[in-house]
C-alpha cells in the first residue's frame, strides 16, 4: 500500500480526491456526484461525533447505507438531538443549527469546510419538533457538495448504541475514516415497520422500506432472533 501523501494546498488535495472519485465512479458504476455527496457526508459526521458523547444520533437512510456497506439513493443526512444546550426562551431549532454549526466548524486537516444554513422546514415527527437545515460542504472555495441534514429533538433512543466506522474515503493522504454513533438496528427495524404501516391516504409505494425490513432482520438474526428488545419496540 502506497505511503500516504501530505497536500500543501486545497486545490492539490481536491484534485488528487477528485481523480479517486472518478476511478471509483468508473468502477463501480455510481454517480460521481453521489460519491461526492457520501464523502461530504462522513466528513460532516467526523466532525459532528468528534465530541464524545455526541449530542446526537445518527438514524434514516444514511445510517441503513454504512450499515449494509451498500450504495443507496441517500440525500441527506437524519440525526436525533439528545441534548439540547440551554437557551434563554430561545428558537430550539436555531439553538441546534448553533450546534451543528459550531462542530462542524473544526478543522480536522481534510480541506472541507461547512455551512450549516437557517432552518427551510420544520420537522414533527420528533417529540419536541426539529428542522431541515441546508449543508453546503466547500473546498478550495469551490462548492464541494450541498445537501440537507434532518436533526428531530428528543426521539427516545434504545441502548446500546452502535459506532460504524465509515467508508476509508481519504486513507490516501493519512486521514482516517470517521466513526460515527447510530440507532441500534432493533430500533431502525422497529422504525421500519411504523413507517411502512402507518395509515395513509394512498397506497404505500416505497418498496424499498420491505427490501430494508427483510436485511435488517437477518443483521439482527445473526446476533440471535429475536432479541427482547426488539419485541419491546414493536409491540
Amino acid at each position: 500500500m502506497p505511503s500516504p501523501r501530505t497536500y500543501a494546498t486545497a486545490g492539490a488535495f481536491r484534485r488528487a480526491l477528485e481523480e479517486r472519485l472518478k476511478r471509483a465512479s468508473l468502477t463501480d458504476q455510481i454517480d460521481p456526484n453521489r460519491l461526492r455527496r457520501q464523502v461530504s457526508f462522513d466528513r460532516l459526521l467526523a466532525r459532528l461525533f468528534r465530541e464524545d458523547p455526541a449530542p446526537w444520533v445518527l438514524k434514516g437512510g444514511y445510517a441503513l447505507e454504512l450499515r449494509f456497506k451498500a450504495a443507496r439513493s441517500t440525500v441527506d443526512i437524519d440525526l436525533t438531538v439528545q441534548r439540547v444546550a440551554a437557551s434563554a426562551g430561545g428558537d430550539e431549532n436555531q439553538v441546534v443549527r448553533q450546534m451543528l454549526q459550531s462542530a462542524a466548524a473544526v478543522a480536522l486537516g481534510d480541506w472541507f469546510e461547512f455551512t450549516i444554513g437557517p432552518p427551510v422546514m420544520d420537522l414533527t415527527a420528533a417529540p419536541y419538533g426539529g428542522a431541515r437545515y441546508p449543508v453546503e460542504a466547500r473546498m478550495d472555495e469551490r462548492i464541494f457538495a450541498r445537501f440537507h441534514l434532518d436533526a428531530g429533538i428528543g426521539d427516545v433512543v434504545m441502548r446500546p448504541l452502535e459506532t460504524i466506522v465509515c467508508r476509508d474515503w481519504l486513507g490516501f493522504a493519512g486521514i482516517e475514516s470517521s466513526r460515527v454513533l447510530m440507532i441500534a438496528r432493533e430500533q431502525q427495524f422497529a422504525e421500519k415497520i411504523h413507517a411502512y404501516t402507518l395509515p395513509r391516504n394512498a397506497a404505500n409505494s416505497r418498496v424499498k422500506d420491505l427490501v430494508d425490513l427483510v436485511d435488517l432482520a437477518l443483521l439482527i438474526g445473526s446476533g440471535g432472533w429475536i432479541s427482547s428488545g426488539l419485541w419491546k419496540l414493536c409491540v
